[in-house]
Parts: structure tokens; C-alpha cells; sequence
């Protein structure tokens, strides 16, 4: 049968194209994606949340913005939560960070080796500026218990291409020294700016659930892997109150006391905001490490008395031998961040 015409030939020899340069396809890759469950950035993200960042898959990826949508399913029903319009520096460690001997003082033995993932310049700063503003040179450090530390670094050194000797450290900064101790080459590090790092708000409701979030890139960008996240809400989480110490009167009753500590970002430890709805505390009294007692107090004080240690002892308690943690608790999350003291 003869075929309709299309107005082209089914026949003949096919067209010359030797001299046409062969046709070149990019690959696009979807963004890198870093989700931050931690503490308090900024006042105004005072709410149940993380934060997210993300950038190029690859240091020459030309970047147009991300967005980074949230689902309770893995692999659909994704909803748009937050924009990144400036690409977060990213990057991983490849040392092990050593936990300090004491979080409160300058880290000047340890030195975190750290490769960035595109070409970027780390500015070192002075110790007073580093001290006065807790957002300079402020970045987080993934830590294998799921958690994130955040730092602070005074010198950078670059080592060779996107290589990097970051030292003289702040460390466990904005109530985040729970998790200074178990790091790994590999960890995952974030450079954390107000432009680059977005804050990715959720309903009450969703506090403790696990969701998953992804990033796609602008145009034509395909959409990036899924990231578990079991929302803890840390930035609601109390810190760990302060310089827990006690005292005993002649009759045995010993008073515990404490300094309380701000959620609100910066450098204050003493007279820092309340930053909570009311202030309340829980004094656990401990035995190996199991609970004897609770004590609910509205003020950086709690009386454990004699007739209290006789109760749950059988007499008092020697000097030495008490064991107590101490919570701030908040009315959206409950207890916060421990501070535990032994042998008081």
C-alpha cells in the first residue's frame, strides 16, 4: 500500500551531518541538602522547627535557588516549607574533633580539618570578636548521635584546594555541649550565615514525628534525595542550667542551686532572658542512675531536707555522695538539655 505523503521522502540515502558538532546534553544534578535539628538561631524562629540549608552537587553547578519541601511519606505528598536562595557552604571532616576538657574555655589544642564542598574562602577573626558575636564564624559539626554541635572558629588556614585547618575554638555554643563528645571523620559540616541557612517552621503537633525533606533546584533541576528527620524540636529544648552546687546547714538539709541559662541567642551566661513562658525546674535526686526523687521549684534554688534524705535513704546523705540532675522545663517540650552533678 502506498504510504500518505508527509511532505518529506521515505527514500534515498539519509542526509549528510559529518560536519554538525555532536550535540552535548547536561547532566543536572538535584542540590545537597542538610537539615539542622538544633538549637536557637535566631529570636524570631522561636517555634517548633529546624533549620536547612543547601547547595550545588558539584563545586561548577551554576546555582539558581532551592526549595525544600517536607512529607510524612518517603517517596510522595511533599509540600514546599522553605526557600534557599543563597547556596549554604557545606562541607566534611576528615578528623576526628576531640571533646574539650572543659566546653567553657577556649579549644586551643584541637584543630578540625575540614574540606569544603565548592571553592570558598574562610575568613579567620579575633578572639574578642568571636566572644562578642555568637554568630561569627559560627558553624555546625554533624555528631554520630544524631545531633549537632556548634562552634566557633577563631583562625582558618588554607591547606590546598577547598582544604581547610580551622582552630582556636569556641565549642558547644548556644547550649549545644551535649553533643562535643563521639565526633568521627566524615561528620558533615555546616557554615552557618543568616543568608544561607533557612528556617523550616512546623506545628506543635508534629513535635517528635519523623518526616522526610528534599530539595529540588531551580528550572529543570531534578528533585534530591530524602532525609529522615525525627523532629525533636531542639531549639525549644532548655539548656542544661549552669554551676550546680550545694550547701548544708547544721541540721542536714542541704539547698541546691544553679544558674539559668537563655535559649535567646548570645554571649550572656549571667542575667540572660528567661526566654520561656514561666520559669520552672526539676531536681531529680539519683542512685545509680535511677530516679528517688523529683523536686519541682520555680527559682534557681530546691531544699532536699534531712526528713527528705531519711525517706528516701535511711539517713542523711554524707557530704560526697549526692547525685542530682537538674532540668528547666519548658511548656511546649518538657524537661530541657540535663546538668548533672555528682559527688556533692
Amino acid at each position: 500500500d502506498d504510504l500518505p505523503s508527509a511532505g518529506y521522502a521515505l527514500t534515498g540515502s539519509p542526509p549528510d551531518v559529518t560536519g554538525f558538532p555532536p550535540s552535548e546534553i547536561p547532566i543536572i544534578y538535584p542540590p545537597k541538602l542538610a537539615v539542622l535539628d538544633t538549637a536557637l538561631l535566631r529570636d524570631e524562629d522561636d517555634d517548633p522547627g529546624v533549620y536547612v540549608g543547601a547547595a550545588p552537587a558539584l563545586p561548577s553547578d551554576e546555582w539558581g535557588g532551592a526549595l525544600v519541601s517536607k512529607s510524612a511519606s518517603v517517596d510522595s505528598g511533599f509540600v514546599a516549607v522553605a526557600d534557599v536562595p543563597l547556596p549554604t557552604l557545606l562541607g566534611v571532616a576528615f578528623n576526628e574533633l576531640p571533646a574539650p576538657s572543659d566546653w567553657t574555655e577556649w579549644d586551643r589544642d584541637s584543630v578540625l580539618y575540614v574540606r569544603l564542598d565548592r571553592d570558598e574562602t574562610l575568613t579567620s577573626s579575633t578572639e574578642d570578636d568571636v566572644l562578642d558575636d555568637y554568630s561569627e564564624n559560627l558553624f555546625a559539626l554533624s555528631n554520630p548521635n544524631g545531633g549537632w554541635e556548634l562552634c566557633q572558629f577563631v583562625s582558618a588556614v588554607q591547606t590546598g584546594e577547598r582544604e581547610w585547618y580551622l582552630s582556636t575554638l569556641l565549642r558547644g555554643r548556644l547550649g549545644t555541649e551535649q553533643h562535643r563528645e563521639g565526633h568521627a571523620s566524615g561528620d558533615r559540616f555546616v557554615f552557618l550565615t543568616e543568608a544561607t541557612v533557612a528556617t523550616a517552621s512546623y506545628p506543635a503537633s508534629e513535635i517528635g514525628a519523623t518526616r522526610y525533606y528534599r530539595a529540588t533546584g531551580s528550572g529543570i533541576a531534578p528533585v534530591g534525595p530524602a532525609t529522615e528527620v525525627v523532629q525533636t524540636t531542639r531549639r525549644l529544648l532548655p539548656y542544661a542550667p549552669f554551676d550546680v552546687n550545694v550547701t548544708r546547714d547544721g541540721s542536714g538539709n542541704i539547698t541546691i542551686t544553679w544558674v539559668r541559662r537563655s535559649r535567646s541567642p548570645g554571649p550572656f551566661l549571667w542575667d540572660s532572658p528567661l526566654f520561656e513562658d514561666e520559669e520552672a525546674y526539676q531536681v531529680v535526686i539519683t542512685e545509680l542512675y535511677s530516679e528517688v526523687r523529683v523536686i519541682e521549684t520555680t527559682s534557681e534554688s530546691a531544699s532536699y531536707t534531712a526528713a527528705m534524705q531519711i525517706a528516701d535513704f535511711g539517713g542523711l546523705v554524707a557530704e560526697g555522695s549526692l547525685n542530682v540532675v537538674v532540668y528547666q522545663i519548658s511548656n511546649a517540650v518538657g524537661r530541657g538539655y540535663p546538668a548533672e552533678a555528682f559527688d556533692l
